[in-house]
């Protein structure tokens, strides 16, 4: 079963802002959990779309 196929379609249709708003939102969740399972998370949104993960990347070491 391809998990990642729909993801990232629907990431791909978002208009830059929109981009930006996903990548801080889940920034903001992401940096309160234990760094194993943000590693094992950021590993899914890679295989959605690297420049999410990236994207992500830079809004956690922002806040």
């Amino acid at each position: 079963q391809d998990d990642f196929t729909q993801p990232t379609e629907f990431y791909t249709k978002l208009k830059p802002i929109e981009k930006e708003h996903l990548a801080k939102n889940l920034a903001s969740d992401l940096k309160v959990i234990s760094h194993d399972i943000r590693k094992i998370v950021l590993g899914y949104f890679n295989q959605v779309s690297t420049d999410l993960k990236t994207s992500i990347e830079t809004k956690m070491k922002e806040h």
